[in-house]
């Protein structure tokens, strides 16, 4: 198989997930990439992955990166185009793979194909999370969410609360709920204000923010990521200290699935309940309660002897 190793342009005659995009990949310019490509006709492969040390990784910065190819593509192209992707790091010094793929939800079939070519060429899949995703063709939100979330959702709409996209929203306000909300769960924030803007600014037609408010008072968001023209990505939920009694999350969450089918979404992804393949069985039982469907994400990797 000819491959053609390149540090810049991939131009891929399907649509990419955002995060393996090249305008995502543009930038990150702190960090050196290699990005491996195969172009036969229809049957496009692509992965880009970031070099940490002696390890690659893909993403970078991201919930998940990996390779990206055509529907063309067929199981003995992908296992060659894996093997000469080994070959090739391996004369770099480098001595590990790591790959976050997307969840299986987003195409089954391809999630199958890669998962048996990767297995087949050495790789191990090290963490397994428990993903969760709502379909549009469900019917509408009050339909199949559990009786106690439709009280919680009552409850909110009867205190006067909305759910809408901010037009022209606080990013320091939001970054500020976020960065609370997750350090009252033990997981403090990475990105500083200032990133979070940025992702905004950079990326107006990907990043959106959807924010329940109390009058003026913002007591629950999320940044939703337009992974791909049918996919829509629950990020950073987080909702108010002094409002956890209402549950605004469960108005948040209907917002954005209502918003996933007025605007042609096919997937609303709920996102993970896991962490390093740990169940939450709080959160798994809120995203059950919310109709999620159970998916799986894997990360692999590959030590190189």
């Amino acid at each position: 198989m000819e491959n053609i190793e390149i540090n810049d342009v991939v131009n891929p005659i399907f649509e990419p997930f955002w995060f393996n995009s090249q305008e995502y990949a543009n930038h990150q310019s702190e960090i050196l990439k290699y990005t491996f490509l195969h172009e036969d006709g229809p049957k496009q492969l692509y992965v880009r992955l970031y070099r940490k040390e002696n390890e690659l990784i893909s993403p970078w910065r991201a919930p998940f990166g990996g390779f990206e190819f055509s529907q063309e593509t067929t199981l003995p192209i992908l296992f060659n185009f894996v093997k000469e992707v080994i070959e090739q790091v391996k004369l770099k010094g480098i001595n590990k793979i790591s790959i976050v793929a997307p969840p299986e939800c987003y195409d089954l079939s391809k999630a199958d194909l890669l998962d048996e070519a990767l297995i087949h060429r050495g790789f191990s899949a090290v963490i397994t999370e428990l993903n969760y995703h709502l379909s549009t063709d469900m019917g509408e939100f009050e339909s199949f969410i559990h009786d106690s979330e439709k009280r919680r959702l009552n409850k909110c709409l009867n205190a006067g609360f909305k759910c809408s996209v901010e037009t022209n929203p606080d990013y320091k306000q939001i970054h500020q709920l976020i960065s609370d909300c997750r350090s009252r769960k033990g997981h403090p924030l990475s990105m500083n204000s200032d990133d979070f803007e940025r992702l905004f600014i950079n990326f107006p037609n990907r990043y959106v923010i959807f924010a329940v408010k109390d009058k003026d008072k913002t007591i629950a968001a999320a940044v939703g990521v337009k992974v791909r023209s049918d996919i829509l990505y629950n990020f950073l939920p987080a909702d108010h200290q002094d409002y956890l009694s209402y549950s605004p999350m469960v108005l948040l969450n209907k917002g954005i699935y209502d918003y996933c089918c007025e605007n042609s979404y096919q997937l609303y992804d709920l996102g993970i309940a896991t962490s390093g393949g740990l169940r939450n069985e709080g959160l798994i039982k809120f995203k059950e309660h919310l109709g999620g469907k159970l998916s799986h994400k894997y990360s692999y990797e590959l030590k190189i002897r």
